[in-house]
């Protein structure tokens, strides 16, 4: 066995193992975060929540355990992601912060405020004949 060849490679496989073992090779091949998202008060996974880049088209939700892949590839670690589902309240951090940040993601319930809603019946039966056949189908509604 020639021993230039290995010559050449221990430091190689050095610096390899130094990126390796300060998790710079996880930082540099970071093409998809993923995380968890759960309710802050229970703990409890939350499902279908968004999870965005706001004006990107990039996206994807959590799945029925929480889980999500979002893919970051080419994005600046400046860019924002939104975490978002209704009842609860938005959260956004840049993307450097959600790497470097512990999993899960909290989200806090947001109870949301409706307008009242007031049903009006324009056309009221006073009333009505029902014709039914023999056989007990319904024929016809007459009203007046």
């Amino acid at each position: 066995m020639n021993p230039a060849p290995l010559r050449l490679r221990l430091p190689l496989l050095l610096l390899l193992a130094a990126l390796h073992f300060t998790g710079a090779s996880s930082l540099l091949s970071a093409q998809e975060i993923r995380g968890h998202v759960v309710d802050a008060e229970t703990g409890l996974p939350l499902e279908f929540v968004n999870i965005g880049v706001p004006g990107l088209p990039r996206g994807t939700i959590s799945d029925v355990e929480g889980t999500f892949v979002l893919n970051v590839e080419g994005l600046d670690p400046r860019n924002r992601i939104r975490f978002s589902l209704i009842g609860y309240a938005a959260r956004e951090f840049t993307l450097a912060e959600l790497m470097n940040q512990p999993c899960p993601v909290r989200m806090e319930r947001k109870p949301m405020q409706l307008r009242e809603v007031e049903e009006v019946y324009q056309n009221q039966i006073c009333r009505a004949d029902i014709v039914k056949s023999r056989a007990g189908h319904l024929l016809a509604i007459s009203s007046l």
